[in-house]
């Protein structure tokens, strides 16, 4: 399979999939879409499905579906329910009710994915507003812009406290979340080094919580000079994460992630088929939505390479049984 990846023309990859009497358009095909973009979907949904374009249908899913007013009463409701609870344990209940039932299932899918791809974890954190802040932080930015998602996520009280940014002063820097930010978050292992690693953690000296709310404290921030990935000037987090941004290997890393969320486990996705979806996601801003719908919408996704390719979490398998009994 991996050679047969390489092997493959990235233009044809990446087109938009045009139905034909050798590859019809049908629920099969609906139904793949909606397991990978979705929690699932029902008959009824699959009927109304085949009746429209795959391309037509991902742009729907990306862009068009909404959650009505009183959904969204009732997802608030809850939500402070949990945070008058005062219990972590009650967050995952609230969510999977949210992934169940709301319409936007695909921004859904993708506050997973974040969820998953900025880890951090509620037994260290410990408080139930943040931990929910954080997760409507995803919900937000979930369609939208990286860049602006990582200088948020950078600034988010629950992700301050799990990698220890709170106690990132200028006489001793803390590292872990400027390595975290750079291998995991943007760029990957290799390409940065362990001093790139020390001079980013400069940048946020003094980032600190107030209040539950980010603040920062000038008084225990670094204002010297830093060079970061070859560029050299008084830089804050801010600029810190913008330097980040310009990477090749960003766009790289992060189109490499999403091929084996929505496309397949495996093999490794070969460079012919990440460069340009990579250089077109760096051109467009960091643009999720028109990556995703790119992506979704393509030959790639629609072909033997991508069918039955991945295996589904317990949490995706489980709201899709519900979900196509019609049943949450």
């Amino acid at each position: 399979m991996r050679q047969n990846l390489e092997q493959l023309d990235p233009a044809w990859a990446w087109a938009v999939y045009q139905p034909d009497e050798t590859h019809p358009w049908t629920r099969r095909e609906a139904a793949h879409l909606f397991r990978r973009a979705t929690f699932g979907a029902s008959w009824k949904e699959l009927d109304a499905a085949v009746q429209t374009t795959p391309a037509e249908l991902v742009r729907e899913l990306i862009r068009e579906r909404k959650d009505s007013p009183e959904t969204e009463q009732t997802f608030s409701d809850l939500s402070r329910f949990v945070i008058a609870s005062g219990k972590p344990e009650n967050l995952p209940v609230w969510w999977l009710r949210r992934l169940a039932e709301s319409h936007e299932q695909l921004r859904e899918k993708m506050t997973l994915f974040w969820h998953g791809h900025f880890a951090t974890g509620a037994e260290k954190v410990q408080d139930v507003r943040m931990m929910l802040g954080q997760n409507e932080l995803f919900r937000r930015h979930a369609l939208g812009q990286f860049g602006p998602l990582v200088q948020a996520v950078s600034k988010d009280p629950a992700m301050l406290i799990y990698l220890d940014s709170v106690t990132n002063r200028k006489a001793h820097p803390n590292e872990n979340f400027a390595r975290e930010v750079m291998e995991l978050f943007c760029l990957g292992e290799g390409n940065y080094t362990e001093r790139d690693v020390l001079e980013l953690a400069r940048c946020f000296t003094g980032w600190e919580i107030r209040n539950e709310r980010f603040r920062f404290n000038r008084y225990q921030h670094d204002t010297g000079e830093k060079t970061i990935l070859g560029r050299t000037g008084n830089f804050g987090g801010e600029a810190g994460v913008e330097i980040i941004l310009e990477q090749k290997s960003c766009p790289r890393f992060l189109v490499q992630k999403l091929i084996r969320y929505f496309l397949f486990d495996e093999p490794e996705v070969p460079e012919s088929l990440v460069a340009p979806l990579a250089d077109q996601f760096q051109a467009d801003g960091y643009d999720i939505a028109l990556l995703l719908e790119r992506m979704l919408s393509s030959n790639l996704f629609f072909s033997a390479y991508s069918f039955g390719r991945k295996v589904r979490s317990p949490v995706e398998f489980t709201l899709g049984l519900l979900r196509g009994l019609e049943s949450q």
